[in-house]
């Protein structure tokens, strides 16, 4: 887990790191979405359109190569996402105020913004550079640590600020990324701040490629949280980090599809860019990538339009995302009868409002499997007066219509530059995840 959090510093991290993880496993072979696939039944693959989306699967070796689909032939799928809230650097970003030097960011999905104060940040995503052969170059780049911080204001300057101060995004949030030397009074360093040099220079750093900070055409750039997980607790039992959400649904889907000697049917484990912000993109889960890989799949098997129809209809769906635990200070904002707590092992989401996908049918299969592979289950309903946030469950389970269940860890302060959740709860949504797909 931490390894994983320590590497998906932005989704282009996340999604190197996944595939890198599909790679050493010698049993994934990497699929391009504009040639034709030839498939073979008892081997994985993956596709990685976009960038920052990943869809990995693997084929029965029993599959059906031709006909109906067998009912065994089930279509299994598991899916989280890969983006997590904060902030995006944005073109020409360099502000100055006086002798500072800060950086011009837009935030990005529903951060809680005074977690965001006073923490060492770092940047990291990816650059593409003009190429000697007209294409452009595609780096993957981290700042390498922290680099930037948002400062807060004293109380001597705001003695208010301990009753509640509203942030504003482009005023409270930018980053300070460069003080420079005065030498005397008014007159500062010319040597001043430049945020393409610097991409520039941990390009260079990282890939060994000289880059000037003309030939940066474009960047999608993400501040991160750089301080390290950590253990805390009596007996280390809870883990703090950034990214929590959603890193430790990717886990569980990576582990569940890379640790699968054999299955039957189709098993899938997707990986979805811009949950965070709505998923209404060509690589969110409110498109339509998902769909359109399940029927080159059933394709490239030998399956009709008919039979991949039938197939959807006849699958099993499971969104992970992380779930609320109950604030210890404020337990009046949770559920009074089916709040879950940090320790209380896999969160299984419901909402009558389907903000979740979670049915009656799959709970109840989930919880009989959950009882099989002795592990820790609680479902979990949000108050009524606070209807929560949603997931990719419910977007995807209308486009491909299938007995489905939203399901993560509880952690506490989702959307913190910090959360924090509970090292059983990881080991238990593992193991649901893995019999999910190995069932047969």
């Amino acid at each position: 887990m931490i390894d994983f959090l320590t590497n998906a510093l932005s989704v282009y991290h996340a999604s190197d790191y996944i595939i890198k993880k599909l790679n050493e496993t010698g049993g994934f072979t990497e699929l391009k979405t504009d040639e034709a696939w030839k498939l073979e039944p008892g081997h994985g693959y993956y596709v990685c359109p976009f960038g920052t989306t990943v869809i990995a699967f693997r084929t029965g070796s029993a599959v059906a190569s031709v006909g109906m689909p067998d009912k065994q032939d089930k279509l299994r799928i598991i899916a989280s996402h890969t983006d997590h809230p904060g902030f995006r650097v944005k073109e020409n970003p360099e502000v100055k105020q006086g002798s500072y030097v800060k950086l011009n960011v837009e935030s990005y999905g529903g951060a809680i913004l005074n977690t965001w104060l006073d923490r060492p940040l770092g940047a990291a995503g990816c650059a593409w550079v003009r190429g000697k052969d007209g294409r452009a170059a595609k780096f993957l780049v981290d700042f390498d640590g922290p680099a930037f911080v948002i400062p807060n204001v004293a109380i001597h300057m705001n003695r208010k600020i301990n009753e509640g101060i509203e942030l504003n995004k482009q005023i409270d949030m930018l980053p300070l990324a460069y003080a420079q030397e005065v030498h005397a009074q008014n007159d500062s360093n010319e040597k001043g701040y430049s945020f393409r040099e610097e991409l520039a220079y941990h390009i260079h750093r990282i890939h060994n490629v000289s880059a000037k900070p003309e030939d940066i055409l474009s960047y999608d750039i993400s501040i991160y949280n750089a301080e390290k997980p950590v253990y805390v607790g009596r007996d280390r039992e809870l883990l703090m980090a950034g990214g929590i959400d959603n890193v430790s649904s990717e886990k569980a889907c990576l582990d569940a599809i890379t640790g699968i000697e054999d299955n039957q049917g189709i098993v899938i484990s997707a990986f979805f860019d811009h949950e965070e912000v709505g998923s209404r993109s060509k690589n969110g889960a409110d498109s339509t990538i998902l769909a359109n890989i399940i029927e080159r799949i059933c394709i490239s098997l030998g399956y009709d339009r008919n039979e991949y129809l039938a197939m959807v209809m006849n699958g099993e769906f499971l969104s992970l995302d992380v779930a609320h635990a109950n604030n210890p200070n404020h337990p009046e904002k949770y559920d009074p009868t089916s709040g879950v707590s940090l320790g209380s092992g896999v969160t299984i989401k419901c909402s009558s409002r389907q903000n979740y996908c979670t049915d009656a049918d799959m709970t109840a299969q989930l919880l009989e499997l959950a009882g099989n592979n002795r592990v820790k289950c609680s479902v979990n309903y949000l108050r009524s007066d606070i209807p929560g946030g949603s997931t990719i469950g419910s977007i995807l389970s209308s486009q491909l219509p299938m007995r489905s269940a939203d399901i993560g860890i509880p952690i506490l302060a989702m959307h913190s530059a910090m959360e924090t959740m509970s090292v059983s709860d990881q080991r238990n949504l593992d193991r649901l995840a893995a019999a999910f797909l190995a069932q047969h």
